[in-house]
C-alpha cells in the first residue's frame, strides 16, 4: 500500500494477469437464513456501565499492515467493494444511511447493503477524521523512530555488556515509551467518548487494546 491510511489493497495486475484485489470489510457476511440480509453489527462483549441501553458492536477492520496496527477509515458501506443499495439508501449529506429490513435475525434488524447502523449516528467526514487520528497514534506507538533510537543507543553505549542485559534494557526502555504513547491514545478515545456522552450521542469507541488491535469496535444501540 502506498501509505498507512490507504483503504484499497490492490495488486498491480497486467491486462492478462490476476484479478485486482480490493479491500473490504471482512466483519460483514450474509445471513445464513436469508442471503439478501447483510450482517453488519454484532453482540457487544464489552461492558459500558454508563450506557443505559441494549447495545451492539460495529467492527471496523484492521488493514493488512504487518509492522503496526492500522484501521480502515471508511465508514462501513463506503469501501471500494461494499455492497451498496440504490438511491433510496443514500443520505442527502456525505455517506449513506442504514435502512433496516423488515426481516429480523436473532431479534435484530439488519439491512440489504454493507451500510451499518453506525451511519445513522456519525457522518463520514467525522468518522474518517477520528480513525485517521487513532491510526496516527498507533503509528507513533509502534512504528515511530523514538523507540528505535533508544534501542540503537543501548546497543552503542552498552556494547560491552552481555547481550541478555542489552536485550532487557531495550525491552524496559521500549516498553516505557510504548506505555506513555499508548496513554495518549487511550486519553484521546476517552475524551471522544466523554464528548459523545455529553452530547447524548449513543455511540462509544472501544479502546483498541481491548480488541487486541484486531478491529476498531464502535458500540451502538441495539437494532431491535
Amino acid at each position: 500500500m502506498s501509505d498507512t491510511n490507504s483503504n484499497n489493497y490492490n495488486s498491480n495486475a497486467s491486462e492478462n494477469g490476476p484479478v485486482t484485489t480490493q479491500f473490504y470489510n471482512y466483519h460483514e457476511y450474509h445471513c445464513p437464513y436469508n442471503e439478501s440480509l447483510i450482517i453488519t453489527h454484532h453482540p457487544n462483549p464489552y461492558p459500558f456501565p454508563y450506557l443505559d441501553m441494549e447495545t451492539r458492536v460495529v467492527r471496523i477492520p484492521r488493514l493488512p499492515t504487518v509492522d503496526f496496527p492500522q484501521f480502515s477509515n471508511c465508514l462501513p458501506g463506503l469501501e471500494p467493494v461494499a455492497i451498496r443499495g440504490n438511491e433510496e439508501n443514500k443520505k442527502e449529506a456525505d455517506g449513506f444511511r442504514f435502512v433496516p429490513s423488515t426481516y429480523t435475525y436473532m431479534n435484530q434488524h439488519f439491512g440489504n447493503t454493507s451500510v451499518s447502523p453506525l451511519s445513522n449516528y456519525i457522518e463520514e467526514l467525522e468518522f474518517t477524521g477520528i480513525v485517521d487520528k487513532i491510526n496516527a497514534y498507533l503509528y507513533e506507538i509502534y512504528a515511530g523512530t523514538g523507540t528505535n533510537m533508544i534501542w540503537l543507543l543501548a546497543n552503542t553505549v552498552l556494547l560491552d555488556l552481555p547481550s541478555i542485559v542489552i536485550l532487557l534494557i531495550q525491552k524496559l526502555l521500549g516498553l516505557q515509551l510504548i506505555q506513555a504513547k499508548n496513554f495518549k491514545l487511550e486519553a484521546y478515545v476517552d475524551d471522544l467518548n466523554g464528548t459523545f456522552r455529553d452530547h447524548r450521542r449513543p455511540i462509544r469507541i472501544v479502546q483498541p487494546r481491548e480488541s487486541g488491535y484486531l478491529s476498531l469496535d464502535w458500540v451502538i444501540p441495539s437494532q431491535i
